[in-house]
């Protein structure tokens, strides 16, 4: 962000794709931005109007929408989207959608109505705002260097009335226009009149005119004769009203191709007339074949005359008989509210449609900065260059990219069209890029360094612009379509679219010798602060290596139990990524950096792969490796039989604990084995026992059904699959939302729909052809049906249960004193660690939820190691219990179900207050508990699938400072230093 001191109030005139990336660049720049939108909604020409004409059918009067009921893109999704916020197909909650490669233009709208939501722009624009007049203020203490600061007159539509009112004035230091492209429909000289712009009946200084009643006589008096009925595209919306007539439409670029096309189904003739017939003319070779294929559908050349009796004559001498002619003729450049003749800085749309000047498209060199057009070039990759442009011009108006000198401006422009002149291009065409990557990928660099588009995007543009230029009528919906190359297909894939130093030891005589089960987080911080302490530390894991749940087993997990009832394996899906940032996630003196040599997975929410390896550096960084026993599964933990030689029968006495394990030996043998140990610490249990729902009929269902603790990959056998997927927390999303790209339909069903997060809604409405959302099952059916609360039902192929997991210790024997119950809450435990009865002689490290891990786990850990060598004590038994109970009851009284008995929903202040108190563990700092609120904000309310990679993050100052404390940025001196500076 610029600092306030740059910071200018802009108006942006008019909230289509222009105005709203306008707005966002200049927000992000620190400007302050008022949208004035004449309309009533967001989406400017995509806002489709179904009788838009008010009686002017040739469009001349007023400015609408010109988009027509059946219009659907001409460019794929895929290269429509803004450059940050792709197009995916999405999810509405009334399950409508357009889920099309080339989706129709309420998609499009939608997707910006969602951009628009997604930015939070919606409070900076004044809807049924029409600008009257935008024009210089009289700035007494002007000096000819500073930016000329503009009066903004409009109109707020009060009911039925326009002005009266609603009239207001607003001074703004700079102004935005973002319309009138498409607002002002061109029509043709027949006869050779035609509209002239320059033309100023009224005497008034140059200016941006709307054509006047005499303009408009002059220019229909070749047409006027012709008493039926003619309109211009601008105007056309559905073809049934042609039904069985014979119609002329003029000109055969996109529109007249595709109204041509659409009216050849209902009318009895169409004549379609384009300027050359030439086979390089206007007519591509795909429109040839449509004309070939259909007996109603016919060429022409240009129209002559039109004549009282209904002829249209064309320059050939043929002629025929119509009942409707439809003006497809493009738009001339307008801007009726804009005055420039202010002290003689004028800007004009000149008879050949070229508004000017204006350096590089977007700045008149006289008024710039503080005036700017944006979305003027035609035949760009849309909307990327337009954010080019606002990009652009945020910078330039925040000073961090000046301008030439208004003298050298001026001189590029004329430089620029006597150019494009030499080259042969006509002046009408001054605005038309062509789609020159060169000059735009130039322009974004250069100007505001734009990315350029990748190389994937550009060949897809290409391929689909040829293809639409030989198969006209089916580019869009060819099941052969548009064959992508192996670029393309890498690039879609990439969008988401279509894989030390040894130990202190304590010099105190209360040494313990300690088993830990367990070597995951919860296991090694364990075993790290247990060594710490001057215990003796053995940590059994069954697994062939540390990393506990982080472990990602084989893509084929279950060993015949997709259940996941029996054996214990880690939960981890291949797609799986940190939820919170990797500078929250870390151990508190280690770091979570990313790898020095750039390997690895570097971005800030790394996924599994990256957080094993952290878990084994953290391992082979403090040496913990040979107090791990690998392949070794614990059997049986039980108190000794007999009791100790020193165990005086007291309750405050250590009882002893035998642990039978079996080792997996490498030859393959097995061998079981017993042992004694002081105390043990269980750090397992939280994740390996899948938690299924009661759902009447669910034995009897014999078709595929799993829980998420075997799903790893949406591969071949869901695809194609209707999915039914129960629960919808983290796994639940994230395996519904990735089985949503391979499946033909998923289905979740959540308890109630109110428990939906808003981050969560927008990513389902990118996916709402595939993906719907019930409530919960009520039944399932042998016949593959699923039957839900509110009666609906669907036949699945596949049940997903993401229902989380109950706390399983099937090792465990405390003759009942320890005990897992209904509500799935262990007890009792003395701060969800210490059971009264038996501690500290066992622990348990890794219980809560919700918290920030590993840290919490680290401050249990320590905990229990300070009190197994002497230096805590713990309370006595009865004040533990009672403690525990105090506890239950108050999370009751609060309302927190029994099933949440150990969530601690990242209450900071207890977490602080555990770790001091019970073992001087040090609180978290400002700026982590800051990061993490801003964290789990954008992960609640941002967007569910992109919340981790978005490019607007930022981070507080505080935050920031934070992480340069910790080696996380550079120091300021660093990031601000010159490129011309010495090293």
């Amino acid at each position: 962000m610029v600092s306030s001191s740059s910071s200018k109030k802009v108006c942006v005139v008019g909230a289509g794709v222009s105005g709203l990336i306008s707005a966002r660049e200049l927000r992000r720049e620190g400007h302050a931005v008022t949208v004035m939108e004449q309309s009533g909604g967001v989406g400017g020409q995509w806002l489709y109007e179904p009788s838009p004409d008010g009686g002017d059918p040739l469009g001349t009067a007023g400015v609408h929408s010109g988009v027509y009921a059946s219009l659907r893109l001409n460019v794929p999704r895929e290269g429509m989207g803004f450059s940050d916020f792709p197009f995916y197909p999405r999810v509405r909650g009334d399950g409508s959608g357009d889920a099309r490669r080339f989706p129709g233009h309420q998609e499009f709208l939608s997707y910006i109505q969602d951009f628009c939501d997604a930015f939070g722009l919606m409070d900076a624009v004044r809807l049924n705002t029409k600008v009257l007049h935008v024009g210089l203020a009289d700035d007494d203490d002007d000096d000819g260097t500073a930016m000329r600061s503009w009066v903004v007159r409009c109109a707020k539509k009060q009911g039925e009335e326009d002005e009266g009112e609603g009239v207001t004035e607003e001074v703004f230091d700079a102004v935005v226009v973002a319309v009138g492209q498409f607002s002002q429909p061109r029509l043709p000289s027949i006869n050779g009149e035609r509209i002239n712009h320059s033309l100023n009946p009224a005497g008034l200084a140059p200016r941006f005119l709307l054509a006047s009643d005499d303009q408009l006589m002059v220019m229909r008096a070749g047409m006027e004769r012709w008493k039926r009925r003619h309109l211009h595209s601008h105007s056309y919306r559905v073809p049934g009203s042609f039904r069985d007539e014979v119609v002329v439409v003029v000109g055969c670029q996109e529109s007249g191709k595709e109204i041509a096309l659409e009216l050849r189904q209902v009318a009895r003739e169409v004549h379609v007339s384009v300027k050359s017939m030439d086979a390089d003319g206007a007519v591509c070779p795909g429109m040839r074949k449509a004309v070939s294929r259909h007996r109603n559908l016919h060429l022409h050349p240009q129209i002559d005359r039109l004549v009282d009796d209904g002829q249209v004559v064309f320059a050939d001498g043929s002629c025929v008989v119509a009942d409707s002619v439809v003006y497809c003729t493009g738009y001339d450049y307008s801007f009726p509210f804009l005055d420039t003749a202010g002290g003689g800085l004028v800007v004009t749309v000149d008879d050949d449609n070229r508004v000017g000047p204006l350096f590089e498209h977007t700045f008149p060199p006289a008024l710039a900065p503080s005036l700017s057009f944006v979305g003027v070039p035609s035949q760009v990759p849309f909307p990327h260059f337009y954010e080019a442009q606002a990009r652009w011009v945020a910078q330039a108006l925040s000073g961090r990219s000046p301008l030439p000198p208004p003298e050298e401006m001026a001189r590029a422009v004329e430089e620029y069209h006597r150019a494009r002149e030499a080259a042969g291009v006509p002046k009408r065409l001054s605005h038309a890029v062509f789609f020159d990557w060169e000059y735009m990928d130039e322009f974004g660099e250069k100007r505001c360094g734009f990315p350029r588009p990748p190389a994937w995007k550009k060949e897809l543009l290409w391929a689909c612009y040829a293809r639409s230029l030989e198969h006209t009528e089916s580019f869009r919906d060819d099941d052969d379509g548009c064959h992508d190359s192996d670029l393309v297909r890498e690039g879609l894939r990439s969008q988401g679219v279509g894989d030390l130093n040894p130990m202190m030891t304590s010099s105190t005589t209360t040494s313990k010798k300690v088993c830990v089960v367990g070597a995951g987080i919860s296991g090694l911080a364990s075993a790290r602060e247990l060594r710490r302490e001057g215990h003796q530390v053995t940590v059994m894991e069954q697994s062939g290596g540390v990393g506990g749940q982080w472990l990602y087993n084989d893509p084929s997990p279950d060993g015949g139990d997709p259940l996941g009832t029996a054996g214990v394996h880690s939960s981890m899906y291949s797609s799986v990524r940190l939820i919170s940032p990797r500078e929250l996630t870390g151990f508190s003196d280690f770091p979570f950096y990313p790898r020095s040599d750039g390997g690895g997975d570097p971005r800030r929410y790394p996924g599994h792969a990256e957080f094993l390896r952290y878990i084994r550096d953290f391992c082979d960084a403090f040496g913990l490796m040979d107090a791990v026993r690998l392949n070794t599964k614990v059997l049986h933990v039980g108190l000794l039989a007999a009791p100790r030689a020193d165990d005086d029968g007291s309750s405050t006495t250590m009882r002893g604990w035998v642990v039978r394990c079996v080792e997996k030996q490498d030859e393959g043998e097995v061998v079981t084995t017993e042992e004694v140990f002081d105390a043990v610490v269980v750090a397992v249990g939280q994740c390996t026992q899948p938690r299924l729902p009661a759902i009447k009929g669910m034995d009897g269902w014999k078709r595929r059904q799993l829980h998420s603790h075997s799903y790893r990959v949406p591969d071949d056998s869901f695809h194609g699959e209707v999915v039914v997927v129960v629960g919808f927390h983290e796994s639940g999303k994230d395996i519904a939302l990735e089985l949503a790209k391979v499946a033909r339909e998923v289905h979740v069903s959540v308890k109630s729909m109110d428990a939906i997060a808003p981050g969560t809604l927008k990513a389902l409405s990118r996916h709402r052809h595939r993906l719907r959302l019930h409530l919960e099952i009520d039944r399932l059916v042998d016949d593959g049906q699923v039957v839900f609360a509110d009666g609906s039902c669907v036949v699945a192929d596949t049940i997903i249960y993401c229902t989380g997991y109950d706390y399983s210790f099937p090792f465990l024997d405390t003759g009942g004193l320890v005990a897992v119950d209904e509500n799935n809450r262990v007890g009792p435990l003395f701060e969800h660690t210490f059971p009264p009865a038996l501690a500290p002689s066992l622990s348990f490290v890794g219980l809560p939820r919700l918290v920030l891990a590993p840290r919490f786990y680290e401050a249990q850990a320590r905990w229990v190691a300070q009190v197994l060598s002497g230096r805590r004590s713990l309370p006595s038994p009865e004040e533990m219990m009672r403690s525990v109970e105090e506890y239950h009851a108050a999370r009751e009284a609060a309302g927190v179900p029994r099933h949440l008995s150990h969530h601690i929903f990242f209450d900071m202040d207890y977490c602080d207050e555990f770790g001091e108190k019970h073992c001087g563990f040090p609180r978290v700092e400002e700026w982590r508990k800051e990061l993490l609120r801003a964290a789990f904000a954008r992960f609640r309310d941002g967007d569910t699938e992109s919340f981790r990679d978005d490019d607007d993050y930022r981070d507080s100052d505080i935050v920031r400072e934070g992480l340069r404390s910790e080696g996380w940025l550079l120091p300021p001196e660093v990031i601000n230093k010159d490129d011309d500076d010495p090293p």
